[in-house]
C-alpha cells in the first residue's frame, strides 16, 4: 500500500471516532507530556488510534505475540516517549504505522486464509453483533504474473427480520493473492463497509500502460459506486491508489453557481469520469446544469485531471405547430 494513502486512510478512519480526545487510551488519565500532547491534538490522537488498531490485529494474528508486544513496548519507550514536540510524535506514529502495515499477512493456503480472516473480523469488526462473522461468498477474480487472485465477502451484522433488502446489513471484503507455485496466500487488502453498503466482485482492467483493480462498493441511497477501492499494478504487486485528491482539483473547473451533488465515479479502464451539474433549486432527481466530462491520467499512484469539458444542457424541443 502506498504510504501516503495508508496514512490518509487511517486519519480518515480514526477521525470518525470522536474528535481530539479519540486516543486509544483514557485521556482523563493522561500522565506523561507525550500523552497530553496526543490528547490535545486531533491528528496525533487519530494516529494513535490507527497504530493501536493495526498493532492489536498483528498481536492477534502473530505466532509469537510476546515478540510483537515487546517490539511495541520498545517503540513506545525509545521512540514515541522521548519526543518533546508534536511534530516528533507525528513522525514517530507515521513511521510506526508504516512499519506495522508493511509486515505481510500470509497463510499456508487459501482455505486457511479465508477462515482465519473471518475469525479476525469477528474479533475486530463485529459491529453490533459481537463475535459474528460468516462467509457470504468467495471466488477468483483473475490471474497475473505468478499469482491467482481471490476475494472473500463476509457478513458481520444482519438486518432485523423484514428490515433490509437481504440478510446481511454490514459486510467486509478481503482480497488475497496466491502464489501459483508455492500455494502460499497473502491477504493484501480488507475493506470494512458501513451499514447499507454493498460489494460487488472485483474486476481487473488494463489500458495501454497500466493494469488496474477495482473493488466496487455501493453506498445505499446514492445510486453510485462512491466508496470504491482502486489499485494499480506496480512491480508485481497491487498498490492502493489515491482516487480522491483529484476531486478537490475539480472544484476549480466548475462554473460559479453550479455544483456536483451525487459524486463522481472514475472509470479507470477509459480514464474518464462524468457527473451531472446542479443549479440552486434543482430537485435531487433533476439536475439542470448540464454535465461535466473529465479526462483523467495516472500521476504516480494517484489519479489526476488531464482535461475538463462542461457540456451545456440540451434545450427542450419546441413544439411543432400543425398547419
Amino acid at each position: 500500500m502506498h504510504k501516503n494513502t495508508l496514512i490518509a486512510f487511517w486519519l480518515f478512519f480514526a477521525g470518525f471516532i470522536g474528535g481530539a480526545q479519540a486516543a486509544s487510551f483514557d485521556c482523563d488519565k493522561a500522565a506523561s507530556e507525550v500523552e497530553k500532547m496526543i490528547c490535545a491534538d486531533y491528528v496525533l490522537s487519530n494516529l494513535d488510534v490507527g497504530v493501536s488498531s493495526v498493532y492489536a490485529r498483528m498481536v492477534f494474528r502473530s505466532a509469537d505475540p510476546a515478540k510483537v508486544r515487546a517490539e511495541q513496548r520498545s517503540w513506545l519507550k525509545n521512540t514515541r516517549n522521548v519526543c518533546q514536540t508534536v511534530q516528533c510524535v507525528e513522525v514517530a506514529y507515521k513511521q510506526r504505522l508504516l512499519g506495522l502495515q508493511a509486515v505481510p499477512i500470509t497463510y499456508a493456503d487459501l482455505d486457511t486464509a479465508i477462515d482465519a480472516t473471518c475469525r479476525e473480523i469477528a474479533v475486530f469488526e463485529s459491529y453490533d453483533t459481537p463475535g459474528m462473522c460468516r462467509l457470504s461468498k468467495s471466488g477468483n477474480f483473475g490471474s497475473l504474473d505468478s499469482s491467482n487472485f481471490y476475494y472473500a465477502l463476509y457478513c458481520v451484522h444482519d438486518w432485523a427480520p423484514g428490515q433490509g433488502p437481504g440478510n446481511c446489513m454490514v459486510s467486509s471484503m478481503a482480497l488475497f493473492a496466491q502464489n501459483k507455485h508455492t500455494g502460499v496466500v497473502e491477504r493484501f487488502h480488507e475493506h470494512a463497509a458501513d451499514a447499507d453498503s454493498y460489494f460487488s466482485a472485483p474486476t481487473i482492467s488494463t489500458d495501454e500502460i497500466d493494469t488496474f483493480l477495482l473493488v466496487p462498493v455501493r453506498v445505499g441511497g446514492t445510486g453510485n459506486f462512491n466508496d470504491n477501492d482502486y489499485f494499480i499494478r506496480r512491480q508485481n504487486r497491487w498498490v492502493l491508489m489515491d482516487t480522491q485528491s483529484w476531486l478537490s482539483d475539480l472544484d476549480q473547473y466548475i462554473p460559479s453557481g453550479f455544483e456536483i451533488l451525487k459524486g463522481v465515479e472514475p472509470d479507470v479502464s477509459s480514464m474518464t469520469a462524468s457527473a451531472a451539474l446542479y443549479q440552486p433549486g434543482d430537485a435531487n432527481c433533476c439536475p439542470s446544469g448540464g454535465l461535466v466530462d473529465i479526462h483523467l491520467k495516472v500521476a504516480g499512484n494517484r489519479l489526476a485531471i488531464k482535461s475538463v469539458e462542461i457540456v451545456a444542457p440540451q434545450a427542450e424541443s419546441e413544439p411543432v405547430s400543425g398547419g
